[in-house]
C-alpha cells in the first residue's frame, strides 16, 4: 500500500479548513427577541424571551434583514413600515405586541452587542458574530428617563435640576430625561427670590409649578455685549452680566451698570457730549475696549429702563424699585431706534404707515420720514382725485426711500382732479388752451382733451362748462367710450 506523506496531508487539511473559514458558510449572527405578556397598561410584571437563535451572515446584511428573516423562519409575523419602524410582532404562540398594553410610551426597540444604535434596523450594517436583540418595552422612559416639566413664572426664569449626588442634569432644550430617583431644583431670576425644592421620579413624568416672589425695593441690571469684529461680521449679542441690588437713595443707572461691569472684571469708559457724561465704551478684563464705532459707524452702547431709552444720561437717571436697566451694545443703533424710511409721493399726498401684523399706525418723525425697527409694514398714500396707492414693505437692516407716483382718477374734464366737474375746470382748460405752459395737475393731460382730437382747445373748455351746468350732458369722449 502506498504511504502518504503525513506532513503533506496535514498541510492540505489546513488549506481546506482555511478556505472554508474564508467563505460565509460558517459566518453567523445571533438574534434574540424579548417580548412580554399581553396585558393592560401599568400591569407589567416581567419580560420574556420569545426567541433566541442564530442566522447565517452574508456580506451587506443589515439588522433589518437578520431580524425579519429570523422572525419569518421561526413562525413569527410582524408589521414593519417603510419608514424603518417595526410596529408589532406576533409570537409563534399568537401573542401580539403592541396589544392591549400599547401606550404612548411602549414599543419595540433593538440593540447590537448591547448598544442601541443611532439608526434604524435598515440602516445598521452587520458584521460577523454580531449579537442582535429586539426587545419590547412597556415604557421607554424606564430606559431613557422620565421628563421633568417645571412650569415657572416668570417664564424666563432659570431652572436647574440636580440628582442626589448634586450632579446637574442636562436640559436638552425639549426637557429633561430623568431616571427614577430623588432630585432637587433651583429656580432663579434677577429681581426675584430664588426658589428651591425637591421631587421624586418613580414611574411617570414629574410636573412642578413654581412662581417666584418678586424682591421688594430691588432693581435689575443686565449687560448685553458683543464680540469685537469687523463691520458687518456680527454674529450674536451675548448676556455678559445679570444681577439685582437693593435701591438706595441717590442710586443712578450709571452706578448699577458700573457695579455689574465690576462683577465681570470690566469697567466703564466715560465721555462727555452736550454737557452730559455718558458711558461710551466698556474696558474688558483683557484690556480690550468695546466702544462706540468699534464695530462700525453706527455701533455703540444704549441703555434702557423698563424697555424705554430715558431722555437723560445714565448718571442723571434716578433708579426706582422694580426698574429693569439694560445696557446693550448695538452694532447698529438703528436696530433699536429704527431705520429711516422716507416715502415720497407725486403729487404730495397723505401717507399712512402701519405695522403689517397689528395695524398699529406709526407716526412720522417731526423731521420727516419714519423710524422703523426691522419688521413688516404697510402703507397707503391718498389724495383727492387720485387712485389710493397701497402696499407692503419690509425693513431689514438699512434705510429705505420709496417714490410713489399716484395715478389720477380719470374723470373726463376734471382738470383739478377732485372728482367733480365744475366751472373752475372749464376755466382752467381754457387757460391751458390759450397758454400751453399753463400748469396742469398731472403731466398726462389726455383726460381734459374731451373731444379726443389730440389737442387742448377752447372747444374742450366749452364742453366741460356745459357738463358743469347740466350734469346729464354727455361729453364727446363719453359718447364714444363704451
Amino acid at each position: 500500500m502506498k504511504k502518504f506523506n503525513k506532513s503533506l496531508l496535514a498541510g492540505t487539511v489546513g488549506v481546506i479548513a482555511a478556505f472554508l473559514m474564508s467563505t460565509s458558510v460558517f459566518a453567523a449572527v445571533s438574534v434574540k427577541v424579548t417580548g412580554d405578556t399581553d396585558h393592560l397598561p401599568k400591569q407589567h410584571t416581567a419580560y420574556e424571551t420569545w426567541l433566541e437563535t442564530s442566522c447565517e451572515y452574508t456580506d451587506g446584511m443589515t439588522a433589518k434583514d437578520a431580524v425579519l428573516n429570523t422572525l419569518t423562519n421561526n413562525g413569527f409575523t410582524y408589521v414593519y413600515y417603510d419608514s424603518d419602524y417595526l410596529a408589532s410582532i406576533t409570537s409563534d404562540k399568537g401573542v401580539t405586541l403592541p396589544g392591549q398594553n400599547s401606550t404612548a410610551y411602549s414599543g419595540w426597540m433593538y440593540n447590537v452587542n448591547g448598544v442601541a444604535p443611532s439608526v434604524g434596523l435598515a440602516g445598521y450594517a452587520l458584521a460577523d458574530n454580531d449579537e442582535i436583540e429586539v426587545y419590547y418595552v412597556d415604557d421607554y422612559r424606564d430606559i431613557y428617563g422620565y421628563g421633568a416639566n417645571i412650569s415657572v413664572s416668570p417664564e424666563d426664569a432659570q431652572v436647574r435640576i440636580f440628582d442626589k449626588d448634586n450632579n446637574e442634569m442636562l436640559d436638552y432644550g425639549w426637557g429633561y430625561s430623568l431616571l427614577p430617583g430623588e432630585y432637587t431644583y433651583t429656580v432663579e431670576k434677577a429681581g426675584y427670590k430664588t426658589a428651591n425644592g425637591s421631587f421624586t421620579v418613580t414611574d411617570d413624568d414629574a410636573v412642578i409649578d413654581v412662581t417666584l416672589e418678586k424682591k421688594e425695593n430691588a432693581a435689575v441690571v443686565r449687560i448685553i455685549g458683543d464680540s469685537i469684529h469687523e463691520e458687518g461680521a456680527h454674529a450674536d449679542y451675548q448676556l455678559w452680566a445679570e444681577s439685582d441690588a437693593e435701591v438706595k437713595d441717590g442710586d443712578t443707572a450709571e452706578a448699577f451698570i458700573t457695579d455689574a461691569l465690576a462683577g465681570i472684571g470690566a469697567e466703564p469708559v466715560k465721555a462727555e457730549a452736550y454737557g452730559s457724561t455718558y458711558i461710551s465704551g466698556v474696558k474688558l478684563s483683557n484690556g480690550d475696549v468695546l466702544g462706540e464705532f468699534t464695530n462700525g459707524g453706527y455701533s455703540g452702547w444704549i441703555y434702557t429702563v423698563n424697555g424705554v431709552a430715558p431722555y437723560v444720561g445714565v448718571g442723571e437717571y434716578a433708579v426706582q424699585a422694580g426698574d429693569e436697566i439694560v445696557f446693550h451694545y448695538y452694532d447698529d443703533y438703528r436696530e433699536f431706534y429704527g431705520y429711516t424710511v422716507y416715502i415720497n409721493t407725486y403729487p404730495e399726498a397723505k401717507v399712512t404707515v402701519a405695522h403689517a401684523g397689528t395695524g398699529e399706525v406709526v407716526e412720522e418723525n417731526s423731521w420727516g420720514g419714519y423710524s422703523l425697527v426691522p419688521d413688516n409694514y404697510s402703507y397707503t398714500a391718498e389724495k383727492d382725485g387720485y387712485v389710493t396707492a397701497a402696499g407692503n414693505f419690509e425693513v431689514t437692516k438699512d434705510d429705505i426711500t420709496m417714490d410713489l407716483v399716484l395715478e389720477p382718477l380719470f374723470v373726463w374734464g376734471d382738470f383739478n382732479l377732485n372728482g367733480k366737474i365744475e366751472a373752475d375746470d372749464a376755466a382752467n382748460i381754457l387757460q391751458k388752451a390759450l397758454v400751453s405752459t399753463f400748469p396742469a395737475q398731472f403731466e398726462d393731460i389726455t383726460y381734459i382733451d374731451v373731444d379726443g382730437n389730440g389737442k387742448i382747445e377752447a372747444a374742450d373748455a366749452s364742453y366741460v362748462m356745459q357738463k358743469a351746468l347740466v350734469s346729464t350732458f354727455a361729453l364727446p369722449c363719453e359718447e364714444t367710450v363704451s
